[in-house]
């Protein structure tokens, strides 16, 4: 290697040396530039993806720059969390609507004839059932037969699919959508099925649309869950 190659690469190392050190002095000192602000006239940044090629600005610029993009940022995080809180709020109406109305009916039949209708209305979805696990040697009475799953395999297929208290979104198979919907199962390409869960009745609410995308596995189901509890208690005063 020639003289000339060993100088120019000892020069670079001592360079990038320099720099690494005058970096951790500005990180140390913040407060660097406020204290020789005749510095600042003077410093520029290559801003050529912006700017063009060689172009230049200053450091004051460049940190405006930077501002404004953190605080575009900032206001489109702002809006996204603005606009799920006003999704919220809109779910906790929708659901304190339907909720009251539940509360209010005499017979467990219309009960459920409402709640439905209420829940295809307010949620804007083509399917929705509730039906009601049913043991044959100890039948509802109260409860018309149309709501009540007493088919055992009915009801394993259901609770195999909601193993817990919690709901459950996303793609049902050919079974499930038979025993809930019958004859509309095959246009159903996603749903979700809310547990009832009390004491003395257990049941399922099934709600399904031709979107494949409307519900989802990772789906957020705080609502749908606190929805099945209130209706599992406003249901069970007619069981005797």
């Amino acid at each position: 290697m020639s003289h000339t190659r060993q100088n120019t690469i000892a020069e670079s190392d001592k360079n990038q040396m320099d720099e690494a050190r005058v970096a951790e002095y500005l990180q140390r000192h913040t407060d660097f530039f406020a204290r020789h602000r005749e510095l600042l006239a003077e410093l520029v940044i290559s801003h050529g993806e912006n700017l063009g090629e060689g172009s230049v600005v200053s450091l004051v610029d460049r940190q405006v720059s930077l501002l404004r993009e953190k605080n575009s940022a900032l206001e489109k995080q702002q809006q996204e969390l603005q606009e799920v809180a006003l999704q919220n709020d809109r779910i906790q109406e929708r659901l304190h609507r339907i909720v009251l109305q539940a509360l209010v009916v005499s017979d467990i039949n219309q009960g459920i004839r409402e709640l439905t209708d209420s829940l295809a209305r307010e949620f804007e979805l083509e399917y929705v059932q509730l039906r009601f696990f049913v043991d044959e040697s100890r039948p509802l009475d109260d409860i018309d037969r149309a709501f009540c799953i007493v088919s055992q395999s009915a009801q394993t297929a259901m609770r195999g699919f909601v193993p817990t208290s919690r709901p459950v979104c996303g793609q049902l198979n050919v079974s499930q959508k038979k025993h809930i919907f019958g004859r509309h199962g095959a246009a159903i390409r996603s749903g979700v099925f809310i547990p009832l869960c009390s004491d003395m009745l257990r049941g399922i609410i099934a709600m399904g649309t031709a979107s494949k995308s409307r519900f989802v596995e990772s789906m957020d189901t705080l609502y749908l869950q606190r929805l099945g509890e209130l209706v599992a208690a406003s249901f069970v005063r007619f069981v005797k």
